[in-house]
């Protein structure tokens, strides 16, 4: 586009200087085309920017829902291991709630001997 621009204000000079009818008709054509040439590769452009956006768009939608759905699965695995915990926990003091019952039965039926509870 650049080179087009530079061409096109070339031929506007040389036009502007030209006193022969027909090199001006020549070079008002040359002109002409070189312009057209300028603005399809202007809409090109657009469309290219246009298009490059869009994609950029997409990806960046694509990447926020591929990270809540990774944030979603994560917080699932971490409540389900907490409800695992909790649970090995309660069994854990219900076991030892037992055990501690056991041995102050024990103690009592058979003095103060130490009472092991596995």
């Amino acid at each position: 586009i650049r080179a087009l621009e530079e061409r096109i204000a070339e031929l506007e000079e040389r036009l502007r200087e030209e006193r022969d009818e027909e090199r001006r008709r020549a070079l008002e054509e040359e002109l002409r085309r070189e312009r057209e040439q300028r603005e399809k590769l202007e809409r090109e452009r657009e469309v290219l920017t246009e298009e490059r956006e869009r994609e950029r768009k997409e990806m960046e939608e694509r990447h926020q829902r591929e990270m809540e759905e990774l944030r979603r699965r994560y917080e699932g695995q971490a409540r389900d291991e907490a409800e695992r915990h909790r649970e090995a926990l309660q069994e854990v003091r219900e076991s030892t709630a037992q055990c501690t019952a056991a041995g102050q039965e024990h103690r009592s039926r058979r003095g103060s001997r130490r009472f092991f509870c596995l």
